[in-house]
């Protein structure tokens, strides 16, 4: 993880932070072109599988965010915004690792994560076709997408005072979620990692709750 800082330097800009794995590190597409127009400092904490929570497994459990975490309860941020891939943490090892967090006196704002893709819908978009665009035929069923449920918003159910993005409808319809959403690719591949096109196209609603968040 290379800790870096982006965006507004002023006196009186709010200072976010952005931590997570790499699921996190999509979202800076869509945030940082807002930043200097918000007078937002985004620190970003993001590293491959390296969730905000504490626990004793893995490279970045045991070395990396202890000391990730003791920089957030010292250094008080305005805003500290986090997501993950659903499928690595349990909601208990979240809200232990966020709550000392929020009584410190930081804001929290967890963004939900986006639904899965069966390598079957990403293998239908690069699929060549002649004659029309098939696209659109590219979806992955939504009980499949949502298949695991999302342990960051079953934390954050009880943690009080965390603000929640859940920009689950931005995905998906009432029976399926496409690849190709308004002639936008949505994943790159099947980790379920967005396209930074899909990231700024989602950047209005991420705003919205930032400036929300920060009251």
């Amino acid at each position: 993880m290379r800790s870096c800082t982006y965006g507004y330097t002023g006196p009186d800009a709010k200072r976010l932070a952005i931590v997570g794995d790499s699921h996190a590190a999509m979202f800076l597409p869509g945030l940082a072109q807002h930043l200097n127009e918000n007078k937002w400092n985004l620190t970003k904490f993001v590293g491959y599988g390296c969730q905000w929570a504490l626990r004793e497994s893995g490279d970045c459990d045991r070395t990396v965010m202890p000391e990730v975490q003791k920089r957030l309860l010292a250094q008080r941020y305005d805003l500290v915004i986090t997501t993950a891939t659903r499928a690595m943490r349990s909601a208990n090892e979240y809200t232990a690792t966020w709550c000392p967090v929020v009584e410190s006196g930081s804001r929290v704002l967890v963004v939900g994560d986006n639904p899965s893709v069966s390598e079957e819908t990403l293998s239908c978009v690069t699929r060549v076709s002649i004659g029309r665009d098939n696209s659109g035929e590219c979806t992955t069923p939504r009980p499949v997408a949502l298949a695991k449920a999302d342990p960051l918003l079953a934390a954050a159910d009880r943690v009080p005072g965390v603000r929640v993005l859940d920009m689950t409808e931005s995905f998906c319809d009432a029976d399926r979620c496409p690849a190709v959403i308004g002639d936008v690719i949505v994943y790159r591949d099947t980790a379920g990692h967005l396209t930074a096109t899909n990231s700024q196209t989602l950047s209005p609603q991420l705003v919205t709750a930032v400036r929300e968040a920060l009251g």
